[in-house]
């Protein structure tokens, strides 16, 4: 017990800058601000969406049957997009980790690898942000 409050005395006593409060803080304090609302925010709503998935199958229900199967097709699709998107973010962010864990251990010989990897992921991030189908023709 006694560490344990020499260690909350040297935080109180220390003047290491303490970690934000808040998620969008602690992205912010990363320079990672955008990520926030592009993956944190966007993917955490989305467990939330239970609701709103309900909701638009229970329109879609209502629909005749050609229209309901297309709308269904385009709600799966959307789905397995996201699905797809948040993947991709998550392996690219884990990868800079890996690459800056790397570098403060001096582990130069992985940055190479890491470094084309990283390239790849950029490339299909890209690929995805720029694929855009119209689903209304």
């Amino acid at each position: 017990m006694d560490n344990g409050l020499a260690s909350l005395q040297h935080k109180k006593n220390s003047k290491l800058k303490m970690w934000p409060d808040t998620i969008v803080q602690k992205f912010s304090a990363v320079n990672l601000k955008g990520a926030y609302f592009t993956l944190f925010a966007s993917s955490s709503d989305s467990v939330h969406h239970g609701a709103e998935d309900v909701y638009n199958r229970t329109i879609v229900e209502q629909l005749d049957k050609k229209e309901k199967d297309k709308a269904i097709k385009y709600m799966m699709a959307e789905n397995a997009s996201f699905a797809i998107y948040l993947a991709v973010c998550s392996i690219e962010y884990s990868a800079e980790v890996f690459r800056e864990f790397c570098h403060k251990l001096k582990e130069e010989k992985y940055l190479d690898a890491l470094s084309r990897i990283q390239e790849k992921l950029y490339a299909l991030h890209m690929a995805h942000e720029n694929h855009h189908v119209d689903l209304f023709k």
